[in-house]
C-alpha cells in the first residue's frame, strides 16, 4: 500500500462482489477498486506490468475471452500470474452450494480446470511460459502458471 500512496505504482482491483470492494475501501486501501468482470475490462491494452489472478480461474464463466482480456492488459514483456485450485468445487455439500448461490452474485465454480489444462487454452496468446506448479502431495492444493507476455507477431502489442 505504501508505494501506492506514494504515487510509484498503481493498483487495480476488480472482483464481481462489490461487498468484497467495500470492505476493502473500509479499511483505506488506496488502490483503484472497481466492481466488474475480467471478461468485459475495455481500454486497458497494453496498460500493466503484472496481472494476477488469485483463486478466480475456475470462477470466470468465459473464460477464454477473460484470458485474452488479461494477455491484451499486459505490457510486452508484463507477467501473468494465474492461481487456483481444482479440486474445491467438487468437494462442496449441496447445502453449501444452495448458500453460495443464494448470495446473489455468480462467482460459483464454472470450470474445474488444472493448470495444466488452462495452459492449453492460452496457446494461441502471445504468452511465455515461466512456470508452472501443480497440485501434488509434496506442495499445495492450489496450482499456478506464471507467464510472460510477448509481442504480438510483427511487434504491434
Amino acid at each position: 500500500g505504501e508505494k501506492i500512496r506514494a504515487g510509484e505504482m498503481t493498483y487495480l482491483g476488480l472482483d464481481p462482489d462489490q461487498r468484497a470492494l467495500e470492505r476493502l475501501r473500509g479499511r483505506d486501501f488506496p488502490g483503484d477498486l472497481r466492481a466488474g468482470c475480467v471478461e468485459t475490462l475495455e481500454g486497458a491494452a497494453g496498460a500493466y506490468d503484472h496481472v494476477l489472478a488469485l483463486r478466480t480461474v475456475n470462477h470466470v464463466e468465459v473464460l477464454l475471452r477473460a484470458l485474452a482480456v488479461m494477455s491484451r492488459a499486459l505490457r510486452p514483456g508484463g507477467e501473468l500470474l494465474l492461481s487456483d485450485m481444482t479440486v474445491y468445487g467438487l468437494l462442496r455439500t449441496p447445502d453449501q452450494v444452495k448458500l453460495a448461490d443464494a448470495q446473489g452474485h455468480s462467482q460459483e465454480h464454472h470450470h474445474n480446470l488444472n493448470g495444466a489444462e488452462v495452459l492449453q487454452l492460452l496457446a494461441d496468446l502471445p504468452l511465455e511460459l515461466m512456470e508452472q506448479r501443480p497440485v501434488t502431495r509434496e506442495t499445495s492444493n492450489e496450482w499456478f502458471l506464471w507467464l510472460r507476455r510477448q509481442p504480438d507477431e510483427g511487434g504491434a502489442q
